[in-house]
């Protein structure tokens, strides 16, 4: 989704980030998990969709999964490497 709507995810992360209070002088901002509240770069942060997107096993299903796809950023929420792979884990 990030490739296809960067606008709506830059929403997200610009609403949990803060200037970097790192002693690394090239990071410029730092992004807080909102499952562990712990501060991460950039790199290490994921925008995860609250309400699960779901599958796409018929073609009944696709309706739903694109209304969910398509949400608004209060429908997002910003999470680190591990909490969303946790989480990803606790949907299957």
């Amino acid at each position: 989704m990030s490739q296809r709507w960067p606008p709506l995810v830059r929403l997200a992360i610009n609403r949990v980030r803060r200037k970097s209070q790192s002693e690394n002088k090239r990071l410029k901002w730092e992004f807080q998990c909102e499952a562990c509240n712990g501060w991460y770069s950039r790199k290490l942060v994921q925008v995860d969709h609250i309400v699960p997107c779901g599958t796409l096993k018929s073609f009944a299903d696709l309706s739903s999964f694109a209304e969910r796809l398509f949400c608004e950023s209060d429908g997002l929420r910003v999470l680190c490497v591990t909490c969303h792979e946790k989480r990803k884990t606790e949907q299957q």
